[in-house]
This record gives structure tokens, sequence and C-alpha cells, in this order.
């Protein structure tokens, strides 16, 4: 279960990392804030990262910390998705 946990998520930030590219290369004209996106771009990749290192062990000395910042990285990125679907409608 933790195998296609750990796939699912990447496929899940190499998502967001496309819809987030594609949003950055928007004309001038159709340019839409970002704000809420940069937020959860940067929350994605710490999600990622901090799951990869406590995954495979890697800084196996800081690994309750590290499960501390993927938690709480966790609900600041739920909290900030919804304000920014409701900021997209």
């Amino acid at each position: 279960m933790l195998n296609v946990y750990v796939i699912g998520n990447l496929l899940a930030a190499t998502l967001v990392s496309i819809h987030f590219a594609q949003q950055v290369t928007r004309p001038i004209s159709n340019y839409s804030e970002l704000d809420t996106g940069i937020v959860l771009y940067a929350a994605v990749i710490l999600l990622v990262s901090c799951g990869f290192m406590v995954r495979f062990g890697l800084g196996s000395r800081f690994i309750k910390q590290l499960r501390f910042i993927h938690t709480s990285v966790t609900v600041t990125f739920y909290l900030t998705i919804i304000m920014h679907i409701i900021h997209g409608i």
C-alpha cells in the first residue's frame, strides 16, 4: 500500500508541476494571479522531498523533524488548496 501511496504522490506532483508551468507561461494579457499557486507549488515540493527522505531513510538523524515538517506542510497544503479553489471560482 505504501508503494501505491508513493507512486500516486509522485504522479500528483508531476501533474501539479505541469499545471504550474502552464500557468506561468501564459501570455501577459491572460496572466492570472499566482499567489496561492506559488504557495501550493512550494508545499508540493516540500511534501515530496520530505516524504522521499522519510521513505528512503535519508537524513535518518532528523526523522522526527522530517515527519513533523511533512505533517505541517500537508495541513498547509490542504488549507491553501481550498483557498486556491475558492479563488478560482
